[in-house]
C-alpha cells in the first residue's frame, strides 16, 4: 500500500475491504463451504470492524468488510450498486460483476433484480451444467452496439463461437 500511495499503515486509521461471500469467509478465518452448499447457511453476511492488527495487516487502525446480502449476493456486488448509485437512477441500468462468481442486478429508482451463479475457472464443472473451459472457440468477452442493439462476442482466438455441454 505503501509504495502505491506513500501512506504508511501506521498512517492508517481503517480500511474498507471488499469481496464476494466466499473471500468474506476466507478473511475472517470461517469455513466458506456453507456458501454454496445446501442449506447455503452462511457464517456472516454483516462482519463486525477487526483490529486491522488482528486480521493480519500492517496498520494501526481498523478493518471493515462491505457486508453482503446472501451466499452469491456478496459484498463486491453491493459496493457496485453503491458506487454507481444504480439504486437512484431514473432510466433501468444494469451492473455486472463477473469474476469467480458473476452477479447481475437490473433496475432503477422503482426497483432491483438480482441474480448470481457460478462464473470463474474456480467453478468449472462444479456447478455449472453447460458451458466450457477457456479454450480455442470459448467465449471471452462481448460488445454491445448500443445503436445496433446486437451483441457481437469475443472467441479465444477468433472463429465459431462453441458451446459444449457436460
Amino acid at each position: 500500500m505503501e509504495q502505491d500511495t506513500g501512506i504508511s499503515g501506521e498512517q492508517c486509521a481503517s480500511m474498507v475491504i471488499v469481496g464476494n461471500t466466499t473471500m468474506t469467509h476466507f478473511l475472517y478465518g470461517l469455513d466458506a463451504f456453507c456458501v454454496f452448499s445446501s442449506p447455503y447457511a452462511v457464517r456472516t453476511l454483516k462482519p463486525d470492524c477487526y483490529r486491522a492488527k488482528d486480521l493480519g495487516f500492517p496498520l494501526k487502525g481498523y478493518v471493515y468488510c462491505y457486508p453482503g446480502q446472501a451466499n452469491y449476493l456478496g459484498g463486491d456486488i453491493l459496493s457496485g450498486m453503491a458506487a454507481t448509485e444504480i439504486y437512484k437512477q431514473e432510466e433501468i441500468s444494469v451492473f455486472l460483476d463477473i469474476g469467480t462468481n458473476g452477479e447481475l442486478v437490473i433496475g432503477n429508482k422503482d426497483f432491483l433484480v438480482a441474480g448470481a451463479g457460478a462464473a470463474g475457472p474456480a467453478l468449472e464443472g462444479g456447478v455449472v451444467k453447460t458451458g466450457m473451459r477457456a479454450e480455442m472457440g470459448a467465449v471471452d468477452n462481448f460488445l454491445i452496439l448500443w445503436w445496433q442493439r446486437k451483441p457481437f462476442l469475443i472467441r479465444i482466438p477468433a472463429g465459431t463461437p462453441q458451446w459444449k455441454k457436460n
